[in-house]
Formats: C-alpha cells, structure tokens, sequence
C-alpha cells in the first residue's frame, strides 16, 4: 500500500510538472502531446521553450543537460511529431536530415531517441528572427542577401538529388545579422529518380556510397507507400502541383522563392487567401482549386492561366469580367531599387509553366544577384 502511494506521489509529480511547462506553451491545445519534462532530461536535454509548430509536430528549444546542469553553450532544436504522423513519414524525414549531413544552408542531424512510442529528432539550434517581424522593411540589398541564402539552400538539395516541396517563410530561419538562413522540415520532400540512377550507373564501390545509394531507396521506398507530390502550403505552391501533374520536380521549390519574392516586393504577407474551393470538372480527376486558380488570373491573365490549364489537362472556362492581359509588376511594387533586372528575375521565378522556369542555378547567377 505505502509502496502504491509513492508511486503515486510521483506520478502526480510528473504530471504537474508536464502542465506547469505545458502552460508556458500551445502545447494545451494538443492533448496528445503534453512536454514530457522527464523523457528530454533522460536523454540529457532540458527544453525551455517551444520554437514553432506545423502539420506534423512541435518543434522545442533544448539545453545539453548533465548531472543536474544545464549546459547553455549547447542549444539544440528537438522535434517531436503528432501522434497522427504515419511512421512512414518520420522515417523520411529522418532520411533526408542524414542525406544533407554536414551541408551548408541545411539543418544538422545531432542525435534520435525513442520514449514512450514517440521519436524525438535533435538538430543544432539555428538562431532566427521570424520572417513577419522583418519582411515588411527590409531593403532591396537585404532582400537580396535572403534569397541568394534561400537559393543557395535549394542548389545544396539539388546537387543531393532533394527537391523540398513545401518552401515558405515559416521553413526558412534566416538570421538577418549574420545573412545567414537554414532550410528545414523535410516532411514532404521527394529524390529525383534520375540523380538515383545516375549514382548507379557512375559506378563506385565503397562503403560509404554503398550505404548513400541504399538510404536513397530506402526513401523512396517509404515514399511510393506514402504516396508523391503531395500538397505542401497551397499558397506557396505552382499551378502543377495543386493540379495533382504528374511531373514535377525541382521547379515546385522556385516558385515558392517567387512567391517570397513577391511578399517582400509588396509588402504584403497573405498573398493568396489560400482557401480552398473544391469542385471537380468532367474532366478531372483530382480536386480544383477555384479560388487560387482566379487569384492567379489576376495576376498572370486569364489567357496565361487557360493556356497553362489546359497543358496540365484542365479545360478552364473563366468568368468574362477576369482580366485577360497580365498585371504590370511596377503598378504593385514600389520599393525601390525594383528595376528591370529584379522584375525579369521575379518574371522567371513566377513562371507558370514549370519547363520554362528559371533552374536554381542560373538563378544564382542572375544579373539582379550582381549588382
């Protein structure tokens, strides 16, 4: 009996300590995934505060932790997944974070635990400002230093055979000081088949690329089950993804850069209203967008966006007040130092056709990037 009432005791005392730091967080709103204090001090880490949030889990703030002390000079990122979150998923994920080990604009993969049925995925703590407190007031040079990081982050994933597939503010910490930014959340990220085979074909026979072409398969492996070309955040998404075409690839990151682009350009953070107006036409399969499809014709005219419509298999019949002619950039953005050259690369980003826009690489090189 004494025995059952200490065990109770402690019990009781681990639950109060999961609410008094759950209370200092969202993490009341997600029943499922109470701050288990406990679990991180097993493993040597103490959380101390949430970072952010997404579709598939929280993100904490932790401190190394041993002995009892907590060790402030080593500051990590530990992620855990909602319970919803297929295995399948993590797996991935876990997958992409060791393919860009040790690359720069990347998240560092530090360790991995399990507790309670739950993987915990620790990378090294990347000190940001969040992308609201300073898109509305950088200036051309400084928009400029962020989107040659983002880019450059894009052709690390690229040379590693990675396309992102859900690109946004809120997935690149950029720290505005140093003008340097990491990439992360790899939940829906997909590997290009062609750069798999070519690892193939260009032969070599060593341990450690053995191993990298076996990781490579095993994630798609795990992602033909999960299924491909998911759906990230549909504001940040081209016209063949939220229209389910089959090919894509790499072109879906560039115009999520355009779509950055465009917010700081008009300083304006929701540029699409990203509600979602389902309606399915004779002939489609797959579910249509009405309302991002006409915040395009604004922009793009409804002869760009019929005719892009119909590449990808949609017959798109508009309403006749629609605009029928693009937008002029200059009549929505005034920022200065907006000249020819960062208009043609905001025109090459915003691509609708995906084989026409512009690749990361030359993107880097573009004459707005060299001024």
């Amino acid at each position: 009996m004494k025995k059952q009432q200490v065990q109770a005791k402690a019990k009781a005392k681990t639950t109060e300590k999961q609410t008094k730091l759950n209370q200092n967080s969202n993490d009341r709103y997600y029943p499922d995934l109470l701050i288990d204090e406990d679990a991180y001090l097993r493993n040597n880490y103490k959380v101390v505060r949430e970072l952010g949030r997404g579709g598939y889990g929280v993100v904490y703030k932790g401190y190394a932790y041993h002995n009892g002390q907590e060790d402030k000079a080593k500051k990590y990122a530990i992620k855990v997944n909602f319970s919803t979150v297929s295995p399948e998923l993590i797996f991935a994920e876990i997958g992409f974070l060791k393919l860009v080990q040790g690359k720069e604009n990347l998240p560092q993969l530090v360790n991995l635990f399990l507790t309670n049925q739950k993987i915990y995925i620790v990378t090294e703590y990347f000190s940001f400002d969040p992308f609201i407190t300073f898109f509305s007031t950088f200036n051309m040079q400084e928009i400029k230093d962020y989107l040659r990081e983002l880019l450059k982050a894009l052709l690390i994933l690229k040379q590693n055979g990675i396309y992102h597939r859900d690109v946004k503010p809120g997935n690149f910490l950029y720290n505005p000081k140093l003008k340097k930014g990491i990439l992360i959340d790899y939940g829906l990220s997909e590997i290009d088949k062609s750069f798999v085979n070519n690892m193939v074909e260009s032969g070599g026979n060593t341990q450690e690329l053995r191993q990298r072409k076996q990781l490579y398969e095993d994630i798609m492996k795990t992602i033909a089950q999960i299924g491909h070309n998911k759906i990230g955040t549909e504001s940040f998404m081209p016209l063949e993804s939220i229209l389910h075409y089959q090919e894509q690839s790499y072109e879906v990151d560039i115009w999520a850069v355009g779509v950055i682009f465009l917010q700081f350009l008009t300083r304006k953070y929701n540029l699409f209203s990203n509600v979602r107006m389902v309606h399915k036409p004779a002939v489609s399969k797959n579910l249509f967008y009405v309302n991002f499809i006409l915040e395009l014709t604004s922009l793009f005219g409804a002869e760009a966006i019929t005719k892009i419509c119909n590449k990808f298999g949609y017959n798109l019949n508009l309403p006749s007040v629609v605009a029928k002619t693009p937008i002029n950039w200059r009549s929505v953005i005034h920022v200065e130092g907006f000249d020819d050259k960062a208009e043609d690369l905001l025109t090459q980003l915003l691509e609708l056709d995906p084989q026409k826009r512009i690749k990361v690489e030359d993107a880097l090189q573009h004459p707005f990037f060299q001024q």
